[in-house]
């Protein structure tokens, strides 16, 4: 995750030094991101920021263009700013205090058997989004070999389990 403004905004609102100075800033935000807080590592702990959002959507792309035409100041994945960033139309902010980072995760049913081909894409998924994450190229799917038992059934999820992958 970066936060992210336009030059343009930046040379007229100041570019923010510390979380904190995000309060006087106009921020835009996904509509349902739980609240006008963000949270941000400081001197090892995490800490909670107010914002004062000028724009709220449901669409990162909106919003990261929102921001580099000077409306304010967004947070979102390297995979939405990083094209932007690199066009020169935002800058990043803010970047010695990270914030937390985002989970994929495959939701599987606890009361049944996983099917194999289930397994075997998500295991490709995670070995995926692993590499890109190390800017690696992907690895080759981790479950190319059958999954822990006979390979057929996919063995049992357990219930509510949640594979992360980065």
């Amino acid at each position: 995750m970066k936060v992210v403004a336009s030059p343009d905004y930046l040379a007229r609102h100041g570019r923010p030094l510390q979380p904190q100075d995000l309060a006087h800033h106009e921020y835009l935000g996904y509509t349902h991101a739980g609240g006008s807080t963000l949270s941000f590592m400081v001197d090892g702990q995490w800490r909670n920021v107010t914002v004062r959002s000028r724009l709220a959507g449901n669409n990162g792309d909106v919003l990261v263009e929102a921001a580099a035409q000077g409306m304010g100041m967004t947070a979102h994945p390297d995979f939405i700013v990083d094209d932007f960033i690199r066009a020169g139309r935002v800058e990043e902010v803010l970047a010695d205090f990270p914030l937390p980072e985002l989970g994929i995760y495959a939701m599987l049913p606890g009361n049944r058997q996983v099917p194999h081909r289930v397994r075997v894409l998500i295991d490709f998924l995670a070995a995926a989004l692993a590499a890109s994450q190390a800017d690696l190229p992907p690895a080759a799917p981790a479950a190319s070999k059958p999954p822990e038992g006979d390979g057929r059934t996919g063995g049992r999820a357990k219930k509510g389990q949640r594979i992360p992958a980065r």
